[in-house]
């Protein structure tokens, strides 16, 4: 979990306080240039979420962000978001985690149960899962029927 903390001349700043494997908390802090970075990798999903893009590699994300992929994939890592090897990372997502990680949600959200779309077979689930992100929701991949735009 990361929390924002102010950086050096106000610029914003990041801690990674994720848990290791022995149960403990463990803080590092995230350099000013990974925080410039993952802004820029920010942008570049909100691009590829209006375009549908469901999936990219890190060297798809880090060649149009201007990184090599080593550095995304480090970058990534200050904030807990990791991808699956040989498929890549999910857009919507990997953008929803940064935006929090960077401190830009507000903490609330919509959301919208659909009673006739209870599986991943029926039309309105198809619909939506094709249209959905046009206006800005995305599908709780535990719960077809339940979508909002955070994810969550």
């Amino acid at each position: 979990m990361t929390s924002p903390q102010a950086g050096p001349e106000g610029t914003p700043a990041l801690r990674d306080s994720s848990v290791t494997g022995t149960g403990r908390a463990r803080t590092r802090a995230v350099p000013e240039a990974t925080v410039a970075r993952l802004a820029v990798y920010l942008r570049m999903l909100g691009e590829l979420v209006e375009r549908g893009t469901e999936t990219v590699s890190s060297d798809e994300l880090a060649a149009v962000c201007g990184v090599n992929s080593a550095k995304l994939r480090k970058d990534l890592s200050y904030v807990g978001s990791h991808g699956i090897r040989g498929v890549g990372y999910e857009v919507g997502p990997l953008l929803r985690h940064l935006e929090s990680a960077l401190g830009l949600t507000i903490g609330l959200a919509l959301a919208i149960d659909f009673a006739n779309c209870s599986t991943r077979s029926t039309a309105c689930y198809r619909w939506l899962s094709g249209n959905a992100a046009g206006f800005g929701f995305y599908n709780l991949p535990s719960e077809p029927w339940h979508w909002s735009i955070n994810g969550n």
